[in-house]
């Protein structure tokens, strides 16, 4: 049997093909990751079964809360992508890979006063930052140009430039240099520009435009105009560079690949302009009608943002009325966002057909909110539904596109009903500690914030439930003679 309901489904989702698996604990931290000549074998392997106690198999499968993975090409692929990951993350689980040898990486000099960008076959402990490795040497290096290009690092060799490297720079001639070496910029100001392509070689475009989008501003208030057209030209040659998926693109690592592929397979298949970097999905949760919860998680990226995660009581719907539910949920969380200011996700998914659908455009309509996306999946068959078209939109099996869509309805499914539960025990609790004579609303809500649950209740001593509740002696044995024998 498979440990947890929603790594069943992960399990039986993953296709019979060569890739690599990442296994995260509750928390989202990565503890695991591994190549597969099948991944849907290696993964079953991981949680089918039975595994001797104490080993690592064991630990792995007791802490797992979430798998990914990425679909390849082939096993030496598989090989290149999960050096990648254990030597950025370091999983608890994994054992160190050392060999750095054989594919060439990216260091940025941090040694040297001014840095540069070289290739180098070897990591080495020299304060240098690393990036890698990649497998296409001559992307690479291509790479690398247009970055010197664009952020005017220097290209020559010397560790300390001089003056007199300026009479044969070709680049300074030409203007893609920054001329530390004749104080066009101080070392401080170099060193800033290097911190901004880490940012883009990290992947952290979006921040590294919010930042040059703010030297641009503050350069022309400043009445700098030529340094203000200057960030003015990079912001252009970087937006298109990120916009057509040239140059360094090359640089993602498949994993980075395999989480936008979903995105941008998700948003061709529903006609969508641009691609899904960030989506919430929407779940309801309820037994007719009662202890009806809302949840709404949120990816970006692919990955689980758990911080953004909202849960939602039902207040205004009596009954079992789904459709009506959803559209509170969807009126409060997107009302609130708007009222806060906030930033509104590409695609809002929401667990269920076109009358889901239907219900939470309209409740999307009435906050002004026209332009945001909506989308339904249907879990009989697995299928997409938007108000625009008549039918169905059906996802290939395996595609990055519906393992997203399957992961994040899978997750806020499990917030919302782990919400439900928690009310629905409460509920209970409550009603069976209102029948015991002398227990009143204050010792009942000692009890349980001291408990927790009925069961613990139920097993405490008489001291014990005096000493956490405030309640006599003859108060404390009424209850556990009720619990215990369900009679006062």
């Amino acid at each position: 049997m498979v440990a947890k309901e929603h790594l069943r489904e992960r399990v039986r989702g993953a296709p019979d093909a060569p890739g690599v698996y990442i296994i995260r604990d509750a928390d989202g931290r990565i503890i695991y990751a591994g190549k597969a000549k099948s991944l849907r074998k290696r993964l079953a392997s991981h949680f089918t079964g039975k595994t001797p106690p104490r080993t690592k198999a064991a630990l792995i499968r007791a802490k797992a809360g979430d798998v990914d993975y990425v679909r390849l090409k082939s096993e030496s692929e598989a090989l290149i992508l999960e050096e990648r990951i254990i030597k950025e993350y370091r999983p608890r689980y994994n054992i160190s890979l050392k060999d750095d040898k054989r594919y060439p990486l990216l260091k940025i000099t941090r040694a040297e006063e001014f840095p540069r960008l070289v290739i180098t076959r070897a990591r080495r402990a020299d304060g240098a930052s690393y990036f890698g490795p990649y497998t296409d040497a001559g992307a690479l290096r291509d790479t690398i140009k247009l970055i010197e290009r664009i952020f005017k690092i220097r290209t020559c060799r010397t560790p300390s430039p001089s003056e007199k490297d300026v009479l044969h720079c070709l680049d300074y001639n030409l203007g893609y240099c920054l001329a530390p070496c004749i104080g066009r910029v101080t070392p401080d100001e170099y060193r800033e520009v290097v911190g901004e392509v880490e940012l883009l070689l990290r992947g952290r475009s979006d921040r590294l435009m919010r930042i040059l989008r703010k030297k641009m501003k503050s350069a022309s208030e400043g009445l700098r105009f030529e340094r203000a057209a200057g960030l003015r030209d990079m912001l252009h040659s970087l937006e298109k560079i990120l916009s057509h998926g040239r140059g360094l693109r090359t640089l993602l690592s498949s994993r980075s690949a395999g989480r936008a592929g979903g995105g941008r397979g998700l948003a061709g298949a529903l006609d969508l302009d641009g691609e899904v970097r960030s989506l919430e999905a929407v779940d309801i949760s309820n037994i007719m009608g009662r202890d009806a919860v809302g949840s709404v998680v949120r990816f970006h990226d692919g990955r689980p943002q758990r911080k953004r995660y909202r849960r939602f009581r039902i207040k205004d719907v009596a009954g079992a009325d789904d459709c009506a539910m959803i559209a509170e949920v969807v009126r409060r969380r997107y009302g609130r966002l708007l009222r806060e200011a906030g930033d509104l996700p590409d695609l809002v998914l929401i667990d269920g057909g076109r009358g889901q659908v239907g219900a939470a455009r309209r409740a999307m309509d009435t906050l002004g909110l026209t332009s945001l996306s909506v989308a339904g999946l249907a879990k009989r068959n697995e299928e997409l539904h938007i108000l625009e078209k008549p039918g169905p939109i059906i996802l290939k099996r395996g595609t990055p596109a519906l393992s997203l869509v399957q992961r994040i309805r899978d997750e806020a499914h499990r917030f919302a009903i782990d919400y439900h539960r928690t009310l629905r025990r409460k509920r209970m609790s409550h009603s069976i500690l209102d029948e015991v004579t002398g227990i009143g609303p204050k010792s009942r809500k000692k009890l349980l914030e001291a408990f927790g649950s009925i069961g613990k209740i139920r097993r405490a001593s008489v001291e014990l439930l005096k000493e956490k509740a405030g309640i006599d002696r003859r108060t404390a044995e009424r209850l556990l003679a009720y619990l215990n024998a369900g009679r006062v």
